[in-house]
């Protein structure tokens, strides 16, 4: 409470540096599953040449798909783990089996080994997003929420750049030991963070989480009045919920709209398939450009694409509405995959500037679709169930992710790339359709004003 005594430049300084801290904190681990993603477009080359390694071809698409599926289960455990332990608690215990995964990696010498290693490690880091999300929903206040958010979209991005670049030029046992480090750094930080006071809220430590929340929080009208709201809502709610209350909950409205607005989201940015590229980004480009084209290259330039997308979203986040970004990426996605359908399904060989065009902008497009659909995950759904709701969502992106993944190398080979980007293509523009009538816009606003707004619409 004392806080709110210190003069107002220190005061704003201190609670920034506080938020900031956080956000590095979370952004380490999110980093640590990007990592985990973008591994095995480099792991996979080594392990056939590596006389140290008993290789079998015929695992290759499971140790690349086994990352979002362990993912998807990781989501799916940490959603009532962190509602009735703790933001902050869930991600610093996830940590503990992350490094263990990437030990297993850099130590494996056969495939039991490999792909135990990469089921530990997607479990964290499909754990994290989610849980990382929430804690920083929720201590952030409505003007930096936004980019508090998208920020993750970033460090996942960088990480799949970063695995790419590091496993490139470095031996893959190497690699793994050094990816393992955000996590231990991530572990630092978070010693001197204090848990989600929303959360101590909803659980009756009123108290605790009032003084934590100013610990977090610069004093303004605003925040007072978030306060207030969230210590009244939960004043007549058992801070133990029982399964028939949950169960009330997750067939109210205020539950199943949020579901199906995310399942959306997810499905449009996954099925449009640009972080399936992350797994098989040489073979993807292998199969899109003629063999003079340097696809090792083209996939740094990808993974760049994606990071600048990424920051550009944030830069432009306090001008530009989210639903507005959102919904006119995932149209000109649509018109970008279509480009590429047309450029691969007809004689275009002195047109490759056209494919190459049209990928850019389809990577692009693409990108802050995915950074901007992750942002929404952790705000609309209502307090008591937060962390269930983003895990649920969550779940459903992995499990789709880890389906397209498994699937892309026999559907390539089998019927092509075209039939891939339309594919994508169709889904897409679907989802964003529907999407146009049902997506809110949450930008500037406080969580409990996004709950009412979605309980008040019909």
């Amino acid at each position: 409470m004392t806080n709110f005594a210190l003069p107002g430049r220190l005061t704003r300084s201190l609670y920034l540096y506080r938020q900031l801290l956080a956000g590095i904190a979370v952004n380490l681990l999110v980093l640590s599953g990007g990592l985990s993603i973008g591994y095995s477009a480099t792991l996979l080359p080594q392990l056939k040449n590596d006389v140290s390694y008993s290789h079998d071809s015929s695992y290759d698409s499971w140790i690349a798909s086994l990352t979002p599926l362990s993912m998807a289960l990781g989501c799916l455990c940490c959603g009532s783990f962190i509602d009735r332990f703790g933001r902050k608690m869930g991600l610093v215990i996830c940590i503990v089996p992350s490094l263990m995964g990437w030990l297993m990696l850099g130590f494996t010498n056969n495939i039991v080994w490999t792909l135990l290693g990469r089921f530990f490690a997607g479990f964290c880091s499909g754990a994290y997003r989610p849980m990382g999300l929430v804690y920083l929903s929720e201590i952030t206040d409505p003007k930096r929420r936004a980019i508090a958010l998208l920020s993750t979209s970033v460090s996942s991005n960088f990480g799949v750049l970063c695995s790419h670049v590091i496993g490139s030029n470095l031996y893959w046992r190497t690699a793994a030991f050094i990816f393992g480090l955000p996590n231990i750094l991530s572990f630092v930080l978070f010693i001197t963070l204090k848990e989600s006071p929303l959360w101590l809220i909803s659980k009756g430590k009123t108290d605790k989480g009032e003084e934590i929340f100013k610990w977090f929080r610069e004093k303004s009208e605003t925040s007072e009045k978030e306060l207030r709201s969230a210590m009244n809502k939960y004043e007549d709610i058992s801070p133990h919920m029982s399964l028939r209350e949950l169960f009330r909950i997750l067939r109210s409205k205020m539950f199943i709209k949020p579901l199906a607005i995310t399942t959306l989201l997810v499905a449009s940015t996954q099925l449009s398939n640009v972080n399936t590229i992350c797994y098989y980004a040489l073979d993807i480009f292998g199969n899109t450009f003629p063999e003079n084209i340097d696809s090792a290259l083209v996939m740094v330039i990808f993974d760049c694409l994606r990071v600048g997308c990424s920051i550009t979203t944030i830069v432009f986040s306090k001008c530009l509405p989210r639903r507005s970004t959102f919904l006119i990426c995932g149209f000109g996605t649509t018109a970008f995959l279509v480009g590429l359908v047309f450029y691969m399904s007809f004689d275009t060989s002195n047109l490759v500037w056209l494919g190459m065009t049209c990928l850019i902008l389809y990577i692009c497009s693409a990108s802050i679709m995915v950074t901007t659909a992750w942002s929404f995950v952790s705000e609309l759904f209502p307090g008591t169930v937060r962390g269930l709701g983003s895990a649920m969502s969550s779940f459903i992106l992995f499990i789709l992710q880890f389906i397209c993944v498994k699937i892309t190398p026999d559907f390539m080979n089998t019927y092509g790339m075209p039939a891939i980007y339309a594919g994508s293509a169709i889904v897409v523009f679907v989802c964003t359709l529907i999407l146009c009538f049902i997506l809110p816009e949450t930008n500037g606003k406080s969580l409990q004003e996004i709950e009412d707004g979605i309980e008040s619409r019909k």
